[in-house]
């Protein structure tokens, strides 16, 4: 994480969600159209479960992988080099919450999240723009 942080503006970080179907053409179009040489994929789990058993972990480690997995390999397939490729990741169970975390402890200057077709995303949206903007204005005054 320190190397990505390091990076500062050369990493483009790209939301995504467990549904590769749904992210993917966010990641597409970040990837076609930012000329990003360096890619952050930021997934903010959410788990369904209050207490899994060990068991469950174990099952949903397993899907977070694959799914993951295939972020990666979009992000290959579209010409960016394996080793430009980050994953950072979070769990909490609320998305937006989660995505603040993530932007702050990653110091994020470049964040692509797709447009949502659900309702209550959209909204944590532009909570998060509205959130993003007040930091901005305080950091430089």
């Amino acid at each position: 994480m320190a190397e990505l942080m390091a990076m500062g503006n050369d990493v483009v970080h790209i939301a995504v969600k467990n549904d590769v179907k749904e992210s993917r053409s966010t990641l597409v179009w970040a990837l076609r159209n930012l000329g990003a040489n360096k890619v952050c994929i930021l997934h903010v789990y959410e788990p369904k479960f209050a207490s899994p058993t060990a068991r469950k972990f174990e099952e949903l480690d397993a899907i977070m992988y694959e799914t993951l997995h295939d972020y990666f390999d979009i992000c290959q397939q579209e010409g960016v080099n394996e080793d430009d490729i980050y994953i950072s990741c979070i769990e909490m169970n609320d998305v937006k919450q989660g995505i603040l975390e993530l932007i702050h402890y990653s110091k994020i200057k470049k964040l692509v999240m797709g447009a949502a077709s659900d309702h209550h995303y959209s909204e944590y949206a532009l909570e998060i723009c509205y959130i993003l903007k007040s930091l901005s204005s305080l950091l430089l005054t």
